[in-house]
């Protein structure tokens, strides 16, 4: 949990390493689970690249 704190905390202050490295590691869970419930591989890459567009944009 406190883990999670300081990657939000670095990724707030504008840290693009910990932003990529939580891209890389969250984007495939992230695209299969919209995919199993949309069931459109487009429109799960658009849901998955909009959500991570928005998490740095509002950081």
């Amino acid at each position: 949990m406190l883990n999670d704190v300081l990657i939000f905390k670095k990724i707030k202050d504008g840290d693009i390493e910990t932003f990529e490295q939580v891209f890389r590691q969250y984007y495939l869970p992230l695209y299969m689970y919209s995919f199993g419930i949309i069931g459109r591989k487009d429109a799960a890459e658009e849901i998955v690249q909009e959500l991570f567009y928005v998490l740095w944009r509002d950081r």
